[in-house]
């Protein structure tokens, strides 16, 4: 369920998975779990977590389905309990930054921020002409010409980041806000990895799929 709707109207939302691998004897599908670099049995959770990291929704993914699966359903749902006149903006990591979806949640009035997947073209430094200071770093950015999605998707903006070690980190995004405020909501998403890690160490949540399996009757309600 949706944590305090009206408290939450025009944040942005982190959305990302975390697999619960089973140590049990049954039989459950595997995915593949990040933090042991291969696939485990277990159940996949997506997560939607607010600005300042406090969950607000989780729904668990048996199947192991892919970020791209899930983003428009729960982007659904989100906008089912904030209501249609609330602006959504959704932030997620490379795994969900394809064309077909950017394009899909664009044309469904959705807002999101996410990574450019690579290729793509590296910028001389003189291109990057504003600065942004967040405590001791500066961050220098531009915003070049847009992305064009191909396939007749259309375009959506491009900010381009340039680290104080000369790394340079593309943001496709749509979205009235300004390239400051994309910039640290992107830079915020550690807020939603501290709060798995929180979650692990302080509530178990990669054990819950360890002690038992229960067998329900088909027609139970849960």
């Amino acid at each position: 369920p949706m944590d305090s709707a009206t408290s939450l109207a025009n944040d942005a939302f982190y959305l990302d998975n975390h697999m619960r691998k089973y140590t049990g004897k049954h039989t459950l599908l595997r995915g593949w779990r990040m933090q042991d670099k291969r696939v485990k049995p277990g159940v996949s959770d997506y997560y939607v977590h607010d600005e300042d990291g406090r969950p607000v929704a989780r729904l668990a993914v048996p199947s192991h389905d892919s970020l791209t699966r899930w983003m428009s359903p729960i982007a659904r749902l989100m906008r089912l309990a904030l209501g249609e006149e609330e602006t959504i903006l959704l932030a997620f990591d490379r795994a969900g930054a394809f064309p077909e979806q950017l394009a899909e949640l664009r044309n469904e009035k959705f807002e999101f921020v996410t990574y450019e997947r690579r290729p793509f073209q590296f910028l001389p430094a003189s291109a990057f002409t504003e600065k942004l200071v967040i405590g001791e770093e500066q961050l220098l950015f531009c915003e070049p010409a847009r992305a064009n999605l191909g396939a007749g998707r259309g375009r959506v903006r491009r900010i381009a980041v340039r680290t104080p070690e000369g790394r340079q980190v593309n943001l496709l995004a749509v979205s009235q806000r300004t390239p400051e405020e994309l910039i640290l909501v992107m830079r915020s998403r550690w807020r939603q990895e501290n709060g798995f890690k929180h979650a692990a160490e302080r509530w178990g949540i990669n054990q819950l799929d360890g002690r038992k399996v229960v067998s329900y009757a088909p027609e139970t309600v849960i």
